[in-house]
């Protein structure tokens, strides 16, 4: 239960904030949405708060100047415009109602700055000497309610209440009291003799917030505090970190279940990689058919079945343009190239179930957080694992990735950055803009194909089979080659690829390359 910013709240304000009378306008700030603090200069600079942000309505003193630059909506220049040094003749409320007016005199003539701190859309509105609108957080035509709010028409009080201008009268007694108040009064405080004699006795209570008489009488334990704009500054500012946690918690939540999905994919992919690498027998023995039995197959044939060494029949697919014996080294090849991708794999899965289980981890820790301090320290113990990335380093939304240019980007089974131009400029980009001298570049032998480049950090030595084959393969799947069974792919250092002059978009020659084979 938090207490709410009732007429009492309102009332104990006012009263605090007659000291601020006779104090001049210097200083506008809008620090939040629908929240206009003002800077009141009279022996020294004090700061008045008014929020008319449903939920949070609340006027109150508060303890330190706005951080930062001065940020200014239509309404704080509004403000500035119009009552820049003008002085602050009154602040009273009307009656029983949430609506607080601070009369300014600028020479001779009398404005308003009305704060409506109740309703479905509270409102802060700045009325001139004449009675019309010239400022408003929040324009309301016709449509929107039975008081619009128009620029240059009148102001249009709540039904019942005194017209402008208000005047600091004798505070009349409550029609009816507020809820949280009537709940008090049931439980034995005199809230009417406070409200006449003013006596106030501010609490702040972190369940309940901050009111301004004693809640004891309801079971709730409160402190006192001096006054009740610094109680209601304390509740709001302890609501800020609570909502700053909850806004960390998100952010840390969504960016470690990324990076684990992400694993997750390259678990999956190693285990593919696994499964495959257990055909290194089966090509092996199939090869050594062929050469057996090379006399008995057919010239021109796309497949042939042939008796295995176990009695039974192997089925074995041919490349129709190659010869019995060219297939054979073909299928010695790929036994070979699979060997060899198992060397690495075991230890790389064992790495990539290693970190799912420690991201997981992490998730519960997160979820399990109970302060802000604790979140803080979870977000900076994943930006040094580099699980996260730091606030403020992503793009805005508006930045297209690449300057705009068609790279697809995705990550190695090692969890290395590979990138994929999709045309001729996106090619040329990519290996010119992009990539860095020490970087892998991909490109099919012979043939038109994407450009691909994997991003190595400066550590080319510390890519693994599994990561070139994985970048090999998406050269194969983006050129005209993508549709046969067996494709050769160049790679080198970016260093050693370079564009010829006058050469037509996506050309480039390169040198010091290696050769892997790929089945699309």
């Amino acid at each position: 239960m938090r207490a709410p910013f009732d007429v009492l709240s309102l009332a104990a304000v006012a009263d605090e904030a007659q000291s601020l009378v006779g104090s001049a306008l210097e200083r506008v700030w809008e620090p939040e949405p629908r929240t206009v603090v003002l800077g009141l200069y009279a022996e020294a600079e004090r700061w008045f708060l008014l929020c008319a942000s449903p939920g949070r309505t609340r006027a109150h003193l508060i303890s330190r100047r706005p951080s930062g630059p001065k940020p200014r909506g239509p309404l704080a220049n509004a403000i500035l415009s119009h009552l820049e040094g003008a002085v602050l003749t009154g602040l009273a409320i009307r009656g029983d109602d949430r609506t607080l007016d601070l009369c300014f005199d600028q020479e001779g003539r009398r404005y308003t700055l009305v704060a409506e701190l109740h309703g479905r859309m509270p409102n802060l509105i700045l009325v001139d000497p004449a009675g019309n609108c010239l400022g408003a957080d929040r324009w309301l035509g016709p449509g929107k309610s039975s008081r619009p709010v128009v620029p240059k028409k009148p102001y249009v009080p709540v039904p019942g209440s005194l017209p402008l201008p208000i005047e600091p009268l004798p505070r009349p007694d409550l029609v009816c009291l507020p809820p949280f108040a009537k709940r008090l009064a049931e439980a034995g405080t005199d809230v009417a003799e406070v409200w006449r004699e003013r006596a106030w006795s501010p609490v702040f209570s972190p369940d309940l917030g901050a009111y301004p008489l004693p809640v004891s009488a309801l079971g709730i334990e409160a402190v006192s505090r001096e006054s009740f704009s610094q109680a209601l500054e304390q509740a709001y500012a302890s609501e800020w970190v609570e909502e700053q946690g909850d806004a960390i918690r998100r952010r840390l939540l969504a960016q470690v279940t990324r990076v684990t999905m992400a694993r997750e994919v390259a678990l999956r992919q190693i285990e593919d990689a696994v499964a495959a690498s257990g055909r290194a027998g089966e090509h092996q023995a199939a090869g050594e058919l062929l050469l057996a039995y090379q006399h008995e197959v057919p010239s021109g044939a796309s497949e042939v079945a042939l008796p295995g060494f176990d009695g039974l029949e192997m089925r074995i697919r041919l490349d129709p343009d190659s010869t019995v014996v060219e297939n054979a080294t073909l299928l010695f090849a790929k036994a070979k190239r699979a060997r060899a991708r198992a060397a690495g794999l075991g230890e790389q899965r064992a790495r990539f179930e290693s970190e799912i289980r420690e991201t997981r981890e992490f998730l519960v820790r997160i979820q399990g957080a109970t302060s802000a301090d604790e979140l803080e320290a979870l977000a900076l113990e994943a930006e040094q694992r580099r699980w996260v990335n730091a606030p403020g380093t992503a793009k805005k939304k508006q930045e297209r990735p690449f300057e705009g240019h068609a790279v697809r980007e995705s990550l190695s089974p090692g969890g290395w950055r590979v990138m994929v131009g999709e045309n001729a400029t996106a090619n040329d980009y990519l290996t010119s803009k992009v990539a860095r001298p020490r970087d892998l570049w991909f490109h099919v032998r012979g043939a038109p194909s994407s450009h691909v480049v994997l991003a190595t950090n400066n550590q080319p030595q510390r890519v693994q089979t599994p990561d070139i084959l994985f970048a090999a393969t998406l050269a194969a799947k983006h050129s005209n080659m993508k549709h046969s069974s067996y494709v050769s792919v160049d790679y080198t250092e970016k260093r050693y690829v370079r564009k010829p002059k006058g050469a037509a978009p996506g050309l480039a020659v390169y040198s010091n390359e290696k050769t892997v084979h790929i089945e699309p």
